[in-house]
């Protein structure tokens, strides 16, 4: 008995985040003098291309679109800038290979106080009844993820532009969340709006908050994200501002070493900020231990044996380039706390021994609380520009018929797809979202060329194609070459081929030059030789590939899902999937074939240690 092919049993889903961010947006107002800078929020609706809506073919025609109604997915907070940077994130479950589209829309607020509808929210746009609209913009979530730094910048209509960045979700970040005490001491003004200020001045003292922002991942030099806002603490240069609650994924992206920059701004009347001075530091840094408290005071409700609240001090600098100092921004009340108990962990507690308190705690012992590891998903390879290379191998075997009648799987009609060009169409494209460079190999096999069998040959006159269109047009000429179809049906020429690719790749790979091939065969027979073929792919499994094998046609393929059971025992990096389950949803042949590439590519990089 024949067991369900792997593409039913598999968990397509993956976990992402929406940050957004928009720049250059118009001041609100009328008159040149009352122009203010607006008060910008921003709002996600989801829609799905399965429910009858048809997507536009550019961003022309979605903006004279009247109508963007969706699913309310979620909301930012309000910011008074005309370059906000939203620290609030969307939640996202995403399947890898689907079109998954949403609309951005940028707003703004007429009233005081936060965007008020909360996630999952079934409200109209037109409920915003205190708002007006700069404009929406339509992303979709493949075409984000396969941007460099996985960010998509779009034009509004009224002005400005709007960037969404999607970042994923860790495994192990929903477990742990940290809380920290922030609070600064001898806040130096800038020049321009120091006026009289000192500690002592009985003018109104400024009002300051702080930002802290994570360096982006892929990019060691510079861009940093902003994950959190505090409020203004006002009247004071020594300002104390409320604990905070982040979890781990939000603010480091689960790995401790990641950089974070804590900013400290000045809060102006009409809602403008100017940076104070800024400070960089790990989460590793805070959570470890220095071997004498700060302050020789105790507490005042302690003996001689109560640990003193313990805090990290960091100078804070005018910018990153002028070292002069402007303060001290003091952090403590240090908290790791797992979301699955109501209890948190301090330190104190996971390195004291027999109720005493350590002076200092070997972060070794921080491994037990569970404390996320860098990134090593799917994701996290694409954004450290992890290239994909496509390859495609076409059945041009006598089974298939003669392509000159209607009946034959090679027909080329002038009105739609064949299974063949279907395939590589719904499949290419779904692909092409994480490939930088599309330059892709075409090969055919089974036909016969000067009366000589070819079990692999070139379709087309270059030996690479640009882009899916390239794809399909290498196989047109091959039709329309007159070639000559025959047998038997062999596909151990092919893999060879997309084995010795992906070996070079194995042999000069470095963790700056990550790349993975990725072979489609398309197929109208379940073959010969399959364990010439088994035996192939448990070899080429130590390689950067992967193999997808489409039965089209409507043959028994009963001998490749008995394949699969073997490659699924034997932990070889292919799949099958029938196209005939799929051929009137593209999208969920795209998806379907590719559900196992995430996890076949992130097991070869950690065996290789990337």
């Amino acid at each position: 008995m024949n067991l369900p092919p792997r593409e039913a049993s598999r968990d397509l889903t993956t976990s992402l985040r929406i940050r957004l961010f928009a720049a250059n947006l118009p001041k609100q107002g009328r008159g040149l003098l009352n122009k203010q800078n607006p008060s910008a929020y921003a709002v996600v609706t989801s829609i799905s291309t399965s429910d009858g809506y048809k997507v536009p073919s550019t961003d022309a025609s979605f903006q004279r679109q009247g109508s963007f109604e969706g699913y309310r997915w979620g909301d930012t907070e309000i910011v008074n800038s005309r370059n906000p940077q939203w620290t609030r994130t969307i939640p996202l479950e995403y399947e890898y290979g689907s079109e998954s589209y949403f609309y951005v829309h940028v707003l703004q607020s007429n009233c005081d106080g936060q965007a008020v509808h909360g996630h999952g929210s079934t409200k109209s746009l037109d409920s915003d009844a205190f708002s007006t609209s700069f404009g929406t913009a339509l992303f979709e979530v493949s075409d984000v993820l396969g941007t460099r730094n996985t960010t998509k910048v779009k034009r509004l209509r009224s002005g400005g532009c709007v960037f969404c960045k999607i970042e994923p979700v860790q495994q192990g970040e929903a477990g742990m969340r940290v809380c920290l005490q922030v609070e600064a001491r001898g806040l130096v003004i800038p020049h321009g709006n120091r006026r009289a200020w000192t500690s002592n001045s009985f003018y109104r003292k400024p009002d300051a908050l702080f930002e802290i922002a994570k360096q982006h991942a892929s990019n060691s030099e510079g861009a940093y994200v902003t994950v959190y806002r505090s409020t203004p603490a006002v009247n004071t240069l020594d300002p104390v501002w409320d604990a905070i609650d982040l979890d781990c994924g939000t603010l480091c992206n689960g790995n401790i070493d990641q950089h974070l920059r804590f900013s400290v701004l000045l809060q102006k009347q009409k809602g403008n900020r100017e940076l104070i001075g800024l400070a960089e530091t790990t989460l590793r840094h805070l959570l470890q231990q220095n071997s004498s408290y700060i302050g020789d005071t105790e507490c005042a409700n302690g003996g001689d044996n109560d640990p003193v609240e313990k805090y990290k001090e960091l100078i804070l600098q005018r910018n990153s380039s002028k070292l002069k100092q402007v303060g001290c921004l003091r952090i403590g009340g240090y908290e790791l706390i797992p979301e699955s108990t109501n209890r948190s962990l301090s330190l104190r507690e996971v390195g004291s021994v027999e109720g005493t308190v350590l002076e200092i705690v070997d972060l070794a012992e921080l491994s037990p609380i569970g404390i996320p590891s860098s990134a090593t998903g799917f994701q996290h390879y694409i954004e450290r520009d992890c290239e994909i290379k496509f390859c495609v191998a076409i059945d041009f075997t006598s089974s298939n018929g003669d392509p000159r009648f209607e009946s034959s799987l090679h027909y080329q009609s002038p009105q739609t797809f064949n299974d063949y060009e279907e395939t590589i169409s719904s499949i290419g494209r779904s692909l092409s979202a994480y490939i930088r460079t599309e330059e892709f190999a075409v090969w055919g096999f089974g036909a016969k060329f000067d009366g000589k069998i070819s079990h692999l040959f070139q379709c087309g006159p270059d030996p690479t194609v640009k882009g899916v269109d390239g794809i399909l047009e290498a196989y047109k000429s091959v039709i329309q070459g007159g070639l000559t179809m025959s047998g038997p049906t062999v596909f151990c020429k092919a893999l060879q081929a997309a084995a010795v690719r992906a070996k070079r790749d194995h042999e000069i790979m470095t963790p700056q030059t990550l790349s993975y091939t990725v072979l489609l065969v398309i197929t109208d027979g379940n073959g010969d030789s399959l364990d010439e073929t088994r035996r192939k792919l448990l070899v080429y499994n130590q390689l950067p590939l992967s193999v997808i094998f489409v039965g089209v046609g409507r043959s028994d393929f009963g001998q490749m899902y008995s394949f699969l059971q073997e490659s699924t025992r034997e932990s070889m990096n292919s799949s099958f999937v029938e196209f005939r389950k799929h051929q009137y949803n593209p999208a969920a042949l795209g998806r379907v074939a590719l559900c196992q590439l995430p996890d076949d590519l992130c097991a070869y990089m950690r065996r290789r240690g990337f």
